[in-house]
């Protein structure tokens, strides 16, 4: 029992050292511990208090169509200063039907 206590506050004195924003940061985070100190899956993400269904969850959407479209209306321009709205009024211009907030996550990645 003591094994494990010590353990688990070696694992959060590592993880802790590093600053961790976002949800994706803290699954690579629960990857890092269980590559590094070699603990399961389940132990890792209790540590740093992340769901294992947010840690076993993988995205099935696909933006490459989106983000080829935007570097090409990019590429287009002269001045590279068109705005995410201004991207969108000539997607939507050229009768493709993507969501708004589709475009605008696509964009500020």
């Amino acid at each position: 029992m003591y094994a494990d206590l010590a353990l688990d506050n070696k694992m959060l004195k590592d993880v802790l050292s590093k600053k961790v924003v976002r949800p994706g940061e803290s699954k690579n985070m629960a990857v890092y511990l269980i590559k590094s100190l070699s603990v399961s899956t389940t132990r890792a993400c209790k540590v740093i208090d992340l769901p294992k269904s947010m840690f076993n969850y993988q995205s099935s959407k696909d933006d490459q169509p989106v983000i080829d479209k935007l570097n090409e209306l990019v590429s287009m321009r002269v001045n590279h200063k068109a705005g995410q709205d201004k991207l969108y009024e000539r997607i939507r211009a050229e009768g493709i039907q993507w969501n708004y907030k589709r475009v605008r996550s696509t964009h500020r990645a």
